[in-house]
């Protein structure tokens, strides 16, 4: 809910933001919540090529 309320620029900053090295993708992942990674993969466009992802 939370990034379907920002806008298409505000989700890429968001999603491609890195917190000690890391995308949210990766954090995702490495926690085990593979229906986020997948979300933000989905409906997001996170990119699976940036290092850290």
């Amino acid at each position: 809910v939370f990034l379907e309320q920002r806008d298409k620029d505000e989700v890429g900053e968001l999603v491609s933001a890195k917190t000690h090295g890391a995308t949210p993708l990766v954090i995702a992942c490495r926690n085990g919540h593979y229906e986020v990674a997948e979300y933000l993969i989905e409906q997001c466009g996170a990119d699976i090529e940036q290092p850290g992802s």
